[in-house]
């Protein structure tokens, strides 16, 4: 197949030239699938901020102004339309059905704007994961990824939104007779590839995935799947570390796991906190078995603790269990929401108290936006333990750098992944490693999504002897 009847098969709508916010659509017979429909970070990063936010009284206008949705006819929801602006549209699609290959919300945060009717397929844990995430935010549209609430106006001068009527739930499935999906390991549970047939080829979508998690096994049985399909293929193929700045070298999340147990052990008798991101459940996993060997409690906050139990209820997985039997969750010095407020009843908690007066029988799970807790606590020498992505652009450089000037602060030391032993294992393929999967699965053509740099990335890929369509010039 030529590229010219490669590029008539499919459309870009966003994540061709940045590191996430894919939305990527395949045009079938029986209608247009919509792979990914993720938010744009640096886009939005471009227009808003913590202090200026999008409008939730104007529906979709302030999204369509940015480039943050694309002006797509038939695609969103009409409640939110009503409240919006007149605009002319881009495209027109006839969108059959949604695929999420995973719950970062780079890849799944724009779902909630989509029209509730259109069925969603994804993995179990996204579906856990999505629902984890709607119950424990504000309630607002941007977190109505499960239930949706018909959104309207009221009257009055304040033009204040209310939510009118019945909520509505979106239909999630698990599987489609149309659609292959083949687990694969990443940084988050349940990733997933997907490959659709159309006009006798496969197009197939990678997702985001690596090798040399905690199930490896899943990315490498997922490549022998899709090597085994009859036909040609063209693989939509990600490629984030392609710009990375760090050239680290191979390693794996044990590797982390033991760099972990390393660190911890130089603190007996201080305080440890260990930065793994909240849906990392691999590192998490981690963080628990080292706990345990070092006789360490491990403490996690409440949405944290709310989303394991989440994956457990939707999965009865034992390591669920596992890391609900062996946590305590910490009471935050904040107001509380219904549902953490009845989370706490019924889980075994802690408090700063309870941590200053045993700091090295602690482990605490947290994160940046955790680190004022930490000022309550028992601090002085003790270790933070940065296992958590490196920055890769400007703004979370400066997270980094004030996170730092906390953890200086606070008295501790800060143990990041510029250290020689790995703390931090990527959930992306090294651009090597890019290679070694498309020897593997033989594309007649490979179509580079999720970079900053696609022309260098395309380039790349032609000079180690693959046929390139870039997406930016699919023509």
């Amino acid at each position: 197949m030529v590229k010219e009847d490669v590029a008539k098969l499919f459309c870009i709508l966003d994540g061709a030239d940045s590191i996430g916010g894919t939305k990527l659509v395949i045009h079938t017979d029986d209608g247009d699938i919509m792979i990914d429909f993720g938010l744009n970070y640096k886009k939005k990063s471009q227009y808003f901020d913590e202090f200026l936010s999008q409008r939730s009284q104007v529906g979709l206008k302030d999204y369509f102004t940015t480039g943050l949705l694309p002006r797509v006819h038939n695609i969103y929801r009409e409640d939110l339309l009503k409240l919006s602006p007149k605009y002319s549209w881009e495209y027109s699609l006839k969108l059959s059905k949604v695929v999420i290959s995973h719950a970062h919300l780079d890849h799944a945060g724009m779902l909630p704007f989509l029209r509730p009717d259109v069925p969603v397929l994804c993995s179990v844990e996204s579906h856990a994961i999505l629902s984890s995430l709607q119950e424990t935010s504000g309630g607002k549209v941007e977190s109505e990824f499960i239930r949706v609430s018909k959104r309207e106006l009221q009257t009055s001068k304040a033009h204040r939104r209310t939510v009118k009527g019945a909520q509505t739930s979106r239909e999630f499935s698990y599987e489609d007779d149309r659609i292959l999906t083949f687990s694969t390991d990443h940084s988050i549970p349940g990733a997933q590839m997907c490959a659709v047939k159309v006009q006798g080829v496969w197009i197939v979508y990678t997702g985001d995935f690596r090798f040399g998690g905690l199930r490896d096994a899943e990315t490498r049985q997922a490549m022998r799947k899709i090597s085994s399909l009859e036909g040609e293929k063209v693989i939509f193929v990600e490629g984030t570390r392609f710009n990375s700045k760090k050239k680290s070298k191979r390693a794996t999340e044990r590797d982390v796991l033991d760099a972990l147990r390393g660190y911890i052990s130089q603190y007996q008798g201080k305080l440890v906190v260990v930065d793994c991101g909240l849906r990392n459940i691999d590192r998490l996993s981690s963080v628990f078995e080292v706990s345990g060997k070092l006789n360490r409690i491990p403490v996690l906050m409440p949405k944290t603790f709310h989303l394991i139990e989440t994956l457990f209820d939707f999965t009865d997985e034992a390591r669920y269990k596992n890391i609900l039997n062996q946590a305590r969750v910490y009471i935050r010095k904040r107001n509380t929401r219904k549902w953490e407020k009845e989370l706490l009843e019924r889980s075994r908690t802690v408090d700063e108290n309870d941590i200053n007066k045993s700091p090295g029988s602690y482990v605490l799970c947290f994160n940046y936006y955790d680190i004022l807790e930490l000022s309550d606590m028992n601090t002085t020498n003790g270790g933070y333990i940065y296992s958590n992505t490196e920055p890769f652009n400007e703004e979370m450089e400066i997270d980094l750098n004030r996170l730092r000037n906390w953890v200086s602060r606070l008295g501790m030391t800060f143990h990041g992944w510029e250290e020689e032993s790995p703390l931090h294992v990527s959930g992306h393929l090294s651009p090597n490693e890019v290679l070694e999967f498309l020897d593997s699965v033989q594309p007649v053509c490979v179509i580079p999504v999720h970079c900053e740099e696609p022309l260098e990335y395309s380039r790349f890929l032609q000079k180690n002897g693959f046929s390139v369509l870039n997406p930016l010039f699919p023509q």
